[in-house]
Parts: C-alpha cells; structure tokens; sequence
C-alpha cells in the first residue's frame, strides 16, 4: 500500500493499492479509545497518528475487503474486561465518535515487561500484578497471539 499525496501535494492521504502486492490482514494495538489514555501509555500524539492510520485503512477497504482486528490492552495492572463487553463498548466509540470500523477485538493480558514492569516496580505493584496473572490463569485459555503451536503446546503443560 502506497500513500501519494493529493492534487496540491500537501496532504498524504490518497491511497494507491499497488498492483500484484499481495495483501494481508491487520492486527493492530490500539489500548484505549481515548486519547487521555493511548498518549499515557504511549507518548502525547499517538493516539491522533493511531486514528489516522485507521481511517487511511479503512479507506482502501480495511473491514470492507480485508480484516482490521485491533488489540485492546487495559491501562495499568488489571485484567482485561470481558473480550464481548470491550469489543462492544469500543465498536460504539470508534464509530460513533471517529468513524472507525474495525473486523473484531482482542482483548489481552500486559505482560510485565519492559516501561511496564518498570512501573509496576516504581509504583510497589509488581508482587501483586504476578499474583493476580498466577490466580488468573486457566489452562483452557488460548496461549495469546503469535504463539507458535509448538509453545502453546509446552506451555500449557506448565504450571504457574
């Protein structure tokens, strides 16, 4: 997918579909519908570049022809909601207010690594987060996105 400019050459916002690409689904990370939110979590301005990018693909048939799944994080350290009561809530929200569609939600765990576990840490969270992700678990869960079968296999012998 190429983006070229419009007639005045200022805005990039004209999709061109380049011919023989192959195309594929989208899964992208958006935690929150609000700006307050995302730009906690991420830095000020992505929230707004985040919407851009979406409506860009819903453009050029992102949901219409082609899956536009968004992943859906909770701010802080608690367990996502319900994966249908989020999905839901923030469908309404992008459309309603954004103009946003998207083809399904997933609704996941933070893993405590990283500018995460650091917080946890700073703020005497990190014992507490480990605990309620040990209470939490279930064996019958999916082993999340991107796990390879062969790991979803080895961990879901394991115990925590």
């Amino acid at each position: 997918m190429v983006w070229d400019q419009d007639v005045a050459g200022s805005n990039p916002v004209v999709p061109t579909i380049l011919p023989g690409v192959q195309q594929f689904p989208i899964r992208a990370s958006l935690p929150c519908y609000s700006a307050e939110t995302v730009d906690g979590q991420r830095g000020g301005g992505v929230f707004e570049k985040s919407i851009r990018a979406l409506r860009k693909l819903n453009t050029v048939g992102y949901v219409t022809t082609l899956p536009l799944n968004l992943v859906h994080t909770p701010a802080g350290p608690q367990l996502p909601p319900a994966q249908a009561e989020v999905e839901a809530d923030v469908r309404l929200e992008l459309r309603s207010r954004l103009g946003i569609e998207f083809t399904r939600l997933i609704a996941i765990t933070n893993q405590p690594i990283a500018r995460f576990a650091e917080d946890l840490r700073a703020l005497g969270q990190w014992d507490s987060y480990l605990e309620l992700l040990a209470n939490s678990f279930k064996t019958g869960n999916r082993f999340g996105i991107g796990v390879p079968k062969y790991d979803q296999r080895r961990l879901a012998g394991r115990s925590v």
